[in-house]
């Protein structure tokens, strides 16, 4: 679930509104990222810890749909397979950091669009718009920004 309402920060009134996101049982440290003000991403495909695989569900948490029986829900606009590890997401694009490397995918049409093997990010520096991995060696860094490598 997931506070809607500027209200949730400055303990005004009216309620915050929460809206819930679909269960994944047992499947708790998921990776999950906000791609804009409208967009999460949730990492994982599948209902159960043991049958979840790697990818990716896009919700439009500004459109809720008609869930039937389970009450109503944010809008589902995408899911693909893939993405997996960490995510983060820049300039409209969701990044993975797992498996081979970092990868990049459009989170509309679920497409990768590149990749940068052998770099796996650890944390984002939205100020300076760069990936940042921290190694015992020390850091490395991949601005956001600049144009995508293919792989």
């Amino acid at each position: 679930m997931f506070a809607d309402g500027e209200s949730a920060w400055h303990g005004e009134q009216p309620a915050v509104e929460f809206r819930r996101l679909p269960p994944c049982e047992y499947h708790w440290n998921r990776p999950m990222v906000w791609l804009d003000e409208a967009r999460i991403v949730l990492g994982g495909l599948g209902d159960d810890d043991e049958a979840v695989v790697p990818g990716a569900r896009v919700f439009d948490v500004t459109r809720m749909v008609d869930l039937g029986v389970h009450g109503s829900g944010p809008d589902e606009t995408a899911t693909f397979g893939g993405p997996e590890g960490r995510f983060f997401a820049a300039d409209g694009l969701l990044y993975s950091a797992g498996g081979p490397g970092l990868e990049i995918w459009d989170p509309t049409s679920g497409a990768r669009i590149g990749s940068v093997p052998g770099f796996h990010p650890t944390h984002h520096d939205t100020v300076r718009r760069e990936l940042v991995q921290l190694t015992a060696d020390g850091v490395r860094r991949r601005p956001t920004t600049e144009s995508l490598p293919t792989g």
